[in-house]
């Protein structure tokens, strides 16, 4: 019985020990990590901060790889001889667009379809150059099976006899999730802020001690003054809100 109760308190002393281990090493690596004020007030450091804000408000938490799928379909702007153009033939069983009419001259309205495209996707639709020139003319969203249909206007551009294109763009996520760059940092950030919190509150403590001292009521005449004189000070200090002392440190430091 005495053998067991002697393991159980190893076992708790061993505890204790590394736990006391693990806070000293926590302790000094947050001490190195946060106390250097000229990393503190780095721009670049500041700057990752307001990114960080900027993420918070619209949470990215998970990223994944992406494939980006271009449909295209000619377009003629203008009309070659008023007449309407041979287009190429379209394979329907792959993602294609047809657009009515596929000539017009400029500012002239059309519509575009979507046939097989990605289930509830979302997506620009640009209008492509001769010359490889990129201009977007809306966005499309495609229903369950694979359609969407949306009008546009056509850009005004320089006539020219060649085709040139109408193109959708699909990205789709491809393989597993992965932790964004907004959730690691914002995940060191967070690190970063217990640390803080950990530090001040050794900090705070060790002061708490030593000026419990200083508050010691005393029969002495001289250390009365002081004592007294060390009151006043800490009174003055409670009767400041926390908020006034930390908006500027948050804007400044």
């Amino acid at each position: 019985m005495d053998e067991q109760n002697n393991k159980k308190a190893t076992v708790k002393k061993l505890g204790k020990a590394l736990l006391s281990v693990g806070i000293l090493a926590f302790f000094i690596y947050s001490y190195q990590s946060i106390m250097d004020l000229q990393i503190m007030g780095d721009p670049i450091r500041q700057e990752g901060i307001t990114h960080i804000f900027q993420a918070l408000s619209e949470p990215d938490i998970l990223e994944y790889e992406t494939e980006e799928l271009n449909v295209e379909a000619p377009v003629y702007l203008p009309c070659r001889n008023g007449e309407k153009p041979a287009l190429p033939k379209t394979d329907i069983n792959r993602p294609y667009l047809v657009a009515t009419p596929s000539c017009g001259a400029a500012f002239k309205e059309i519509i575009v379809e979507g046939f097989n495209m990605p289930s509830f996707a979302e997506g620009p639709l640009y209008f492509i150059t001769s010359s490889g020139v990129r201009k977007q003319l809306g966005v499309f969203s495609v229903d369950e099976n694979g359609y969407f249909i949306v009008e546009v206007e056509l850009p005004n551009r320089q006539p020219v006899e060649e085709a040139q294109a109408l193109r959708a763009t699909v990205s789709t996520n491809v393989g597993s999730p992965e932790w964004s760059a907004n959730a690691i940092a914002t995940l060191g950030k967070m690190i970063e802020t217990i640390q803080m919190a950990f530090l001040t509150t050794v900090f705070a403590a060790i002061l708490a001690a030593l000026f419990s001292f200083l508050l010691l009521k005393t029969s002495s005449g001289k250390l009365r003054i002081f004592n007294t004189l060390i009151q006043l000070i800490f009174v003055a200090i409670r009767s400041v809100h926390p908020l006034i002392v930390t908006f500027p440190a948050i804007i400044f430091v």
